[in-house]
């Protein structure tokens, strides 16, 4: 069951809901599975803001995640879609 306890400074979230922005996912890699891949290094996907096979604007892609971390979430990377790499970032919105 649940258990209550007064708060103290040790007591750390071990997850939370985060709305993230996805940047720099390519228009025809826009799907719940892909998406799905690309924020799972920093948690589980639990909804996207939009549609998104309705878009042809290259605008971020805003996404409710279950962050396994603490800490608000900023990264960087380079994935591989098709055969060509792109540069994605991935941060909590504030």
């Amino acid at each position: 069951g649940n258990k209550v306890e007064k708060w103290n400074l040790d007591i750390t979230l071990r997850n939370h809901l985060a709305w993230i922005w996805c940047w720099g996912i390519p228009l025809s890699m826009r799907t719940q599975e892909c998406v799905t891949q690309v924020v799972s290094p920093i948690g589980e996907l639990v909804r996207v803001e939009e549609e998104l096979g309705n878009t042809m604007r290259i605008d971020p892609i805003k996404v409710l995640v279950k962050v396994e971390n603490p800490q608000s979430v900023s990264i960087s990377k380079k994935i591989r879609f098709n055969g060509s790499i792109h540069l994605v970032c991935i941060t909590e919105e504030s």
